[in-house]
């Protein structure tokens, strides 16, 4: 009897280009990577889910598009990336009420569903959400000015006009000192991976504006100019801890590391060492210690609607249930690890201790998989095992391991 090919089969303590090319072609079989944006160019957090599944991931979120369009244009796939920009474009241009009346008067912001809504359906309603999410907005804002920048998606009048809007909400809100519910959607507090997603998508736009000044008044330069000031200067101050002294360690900060690169050399390593030390598992990486989204026998504590529910005002409900040292183990960030060492390695290919480090997240990436092949959210304890949950493929999850997967290549090929 012929024996069933696993994903074992293709592990390599050092990989050659030709393994990587057939382990692609395997997990291509499988349709592990598999994305298809839906008709307006954008994808739902897990593809394949009814349009009433009680857990809302058949839904749009802004920070998943973009970190899935990045992976797309990282890879050449530019085409992909404009079209999902698009769609994030339309989805502000409905949006742009709230930005206004929030820039009117700041005080609407402490009601967060008059806060642009970075979470969404087909129909374009928006669910009752934690929608005080300053990162989304600034990464969104990042990748628009990126593509801007490179001419490979030019702004009209039109645009300009509404992403002129961002700065003066976020100068609105104060964004540097805005308490948010950030990447976690979860309580609110102030967060630097919420600040540095800011600035990112604020010095991106400084970059684009730099050499179109001719479309622009001095109002709007010196506004992205104080702004960066007051976001660089909370960074140096609080990192690489997320929000101190609450919360140190914190996985979003690798998103300041990749793919926005606004960390400083130094900060970005402080943040690396931080989250190896106190966020890397056995099976995957914890989001922070004492999260309890999907702990022990989580399916156990709510009512199915409820799992992947709205807590940020009742936090401490959940909380209360988690046994420590049973947080859920995400599978977003190995892969992110591994292309973050993988850039490291390309630049300078002389320092073959980011190739290792580069294929030992990449191996652990892979061994997260299912029996199946999929892309998991996470692996939670239940009943005495860790298993996958249930949104499984996480889009997210297999736009991170194909950029892995893609600079794994690169790296094999410099090193052979």
């Amino acid at each position: 009897m012929e024996m069933e090919i696993g994903i074992k089969d293709f592990l390599r303590d050092r990989y050659r280009r030709e393994d990587l090319v057939q382990l692609d072609s395997f997990l291509q079989t499988k349709g592990t990577l598999t994305l298809r944006p839906s008709s307006n160019g954008m994808f739902t957090a897990v593809s394949g889910m009814s349009d009433v599944s009680p857990t809302g991931y058949q839904d749009f979120w802004i920070r998943d598009n973009v970190m899935i369009a990045s992976s797309f244009l990282l890879r050449g796939a530019i085409g992909v990336a404009v079209n999902t920009m698009n769609g994030l474009t339309a989805h502000f241009a409905k949006q742009e009420e709230r930005f206004k009346q929030v820039i009117k008067d700041p005080a609407k912001k402490a009601d967060v569903q008059n806060r642009p809504h970075v979470r969404f359906r087909s129909s374009g309603d928006s669910p009752k959400w934690s929608h005080a999410q300053n990162d989304a907005l600034g990464y969104a804002l990042w990748l628009r000015f990126v593509l801007a920048h490179s001419s490979r998606l030019d702004l009209d009048h039109r645009e300009f006009e509404l992403y002129s809007l961002f700065p003066q909400y976020f100068e609105a809100i104060e964004y540097w000192n805005d308490s948010d519910s950030g990447a976690w959607e979860e309580d609110r507090k102030v967060n630097s991976s919420s600040i540095g997603a800011v600035l990112a998508g604020l010095r991106a736009m400084q970059g684009w504006l730099q050499t179109h000044s001719t479309l622009m008044g001095a109002d709007l330069r010196k506004r992205v100019e104080a702004l960066i000031f007051e976001g660089t200067s909370r960074l140096q101050q609080a990192l690489p801890f997320e929000s101190p002294p609450r919360r140190q360690a914190d996985a979003a900060l690798l998103f300041l590391i990749h793919p926005t690169e606004v960390a400083f050399p130094e900060q970005a390593e402080a943040i690396l060492h931080l989250v190896e030390a106190k966020l890397v598992r056995d099976i995957g990486t914890i989001r922070y210690a004492g999260d309890s989204y999907y702990g022990q026998d989580y399916p156990d504590w709510f009512e199915e609607g409820q799992l992947a529910g709205d807590f940020s005002e009742k936090i401490e409900v959940r909380n209360a249930k988690l046994r420590e040292g049973f947080e859920a183990q995400w599978c977003i960030f190995d892969p992110l690890l591994s292309v973050i060492y993988g850039k490291r390695f390309l630049a300078h290919p002389e320092n073959t201790g980011e190739l290792t480090r580069q294929t030992h997240f990449f191996n652990r990436s892979l061994r997260q998989l299912t029996k199946g092949f999929q892309c998991p959210e996470l692996y939670f304890f239940r009943h005495g095992e860790w298993i996958p949950n249930p949104h499984t493929p996480l889009a997210w999850t297999q736009a991170n391991l194909a950029h892995a997967l893609d600079l794994m290549k690169r790296s094999a090929t410099l090193s052979q």
